[in-house]
């Protein structure tokens, strides 16, 4: 699985979204410059965390014991 960050409504909320599970998670709304900045900096690290967190579980998956 891989989480990418995806903007929707003209690009005023931004979702970080999986490529093969039909999940999404609202990050924020960038309505105003400040919000946009900051919410985008959120999804970053929630896109890094959930990406690290998927190869530390396909490792663990495949590696053997």
């Amino acid at each position: 699985m891989n989480w990418t960050i995806e903007k929707r409504k003209q690009g005023n909320e931004i979702w970080v979204s999986s490529n093969v599970q039909p999940e999404s998670i609202l990050v924020g709304e960038g309505y105003e410059k400040k919000e946009y900045k900051r919410s985008m900096e959120l999804a970053k690290v929630i896109v890094d965390a959930l990406n690290k967190h998927e190869i530390k579980e396909i490792t663990k998956k495949f590696s053997v014991k």
